[in-house]
């Protein structure tokens, strides 16, 4: 019998204690739902629209825009800051304006960037970004992940000992590209056009693109960076399109460069043989677009004369059925050759 009453015991305690923790809860739970209908209250009285203009003083440099453009990357602080929820909670300088402690030279690059994003007519495309510094491109990355816009803006910072392994985004519709992404062959009769295929930039102050062709073809070879290349069109002239245009001459290439579409001076000789690989850098900071390949002991560079909001590609155009062109990863040895 004793042991029978020590068990209700033991059972009532446990009923009590489980009762003590239920009204625990619900007492938390009514905080809460206080806490959440004063923050209703509170952002009733804080108007937001996607076309509010907010002003901002980041680290001391003024700058206004519009909310939609700090709120269009989901998930990242700046869309969690300027939803209208935590708004109030921010710090204000002395005017009322929302004061961020950044970096402002790291900062102006991610708002340009963001502006670019929000009136680029294309979803898939991302512009550059440009204006970082090289000796503050550690700082800029982890301003980006702070902000949690690595994915966002498509930026992952060159530890610089991982290799770059581009991949192409789109091609024309004589041309075919692999699985993979890595390689792309033209297919079909070009009707005497140049298939384009693109391959997006990683978006940072310097980005690179390496590939080789297959048997090099006898017909000369698009390559550079340009905005609104119209792959449907497979235009044989690119008004935005900056690069050279490589052909063979005996066993060698010659090129012409190209800048703002318009063809420049012939500019080099033996520039490559057949199978060779072609290393291409885009330096947004010292507005210079550069050329290297496996025969050349030299660089050459054209100046690179493109707008922050245009939404940037590299560019192989092709000529004949048969071509092949592949990708292949730029490492830091790669990187090197232009210092």
């Amino acid at each position: 019998m004793a042991s029978v009453s020590s068990l209700l015991s033991q059972v009532n305690a446990v009923f009590a204690e489980k009762e003590k923790q239920l009204k625990q809860a619900e007492v938390t739970l009514e905080h809460e739902v206080a806490a959440l209908a004063k923050e209703k209250e509170l952002m009733a009285t804080i108007p937001t629209a996607d076309n509010d203009v907010v002003y901002l003083n980041v680290g001391g440099t003024i700058c206004a825009t519009k909310r939609s453009t700090l709120t269009q990357a989901q998930g990242s602080m700046l869309a969690a800051w300027f939803s209208g929820r935590w708004e109030h909670g921010l710090d204000h300088d002395d005017e009322g304006r929302i004061f961020l402690d950044f970096d402002p030279d790291l900062f102006q690059p991610i708002l340009s960037f963001l502006r670019s994003r929000a009136i680029c007519s294309n979803p898939d495309a991302r512009p550059a970004l440009v204006g970082v510094d090289a000796s503050k491109q550690r700082a800029f990355a982890d301003l980006v992940k702070y902000l949690a816009l690595e994915e966002y803006l498509g930026y992952e910072h060159d530890t610089g000992s991982q290799p770059l392994m581009p991949s192409f985004a789109r091609a024309s519709v004589t041309a075919t590209i692999s699985e993979n992404r890595q390689i792309a062959t033209v297919t079909r009769d070009t009707g005497n056009k140049w298939p384009i295929i693109l391959v997006e930039p990683s978006c940072s102050s310097c980005c690179f693109l390496k590939f080789k062709i297959t048997d090099w073809p006898q017909q000369p070879v698009f390559v550079g960076l340009g905005a609104n290349f119209d792959v449907g069109k497979e235009a044989r002239y690119f008004e935005t399109a900056h690069g050279w245009m490589l052909g063979l001459g005996g066993p060698s290439c010659s090129a012409s460069c190209f800048v703002k579409g318009t063809m420049g001076a012939h500019v080099a000789d033996r520039i490559i043989k057949r199978n060779g690989w072609v290393l291409v850098k885009a330096d947004f900071n010292s507005q210079k677009l550069v050329i290297r390949t496996s025969e050349s002991s030299r660089s050459n560079d054209i100046p690179l004369e493109v707008a922050d909001h245009e939404p940037l590609f590299f560019a192989i155009g092709l000529n004949s059925v048969g071509d092949h062109v592949e990708l292949l990863p730029v490492t830091p040895e790669d990187q090197a050759l232009f210092k």
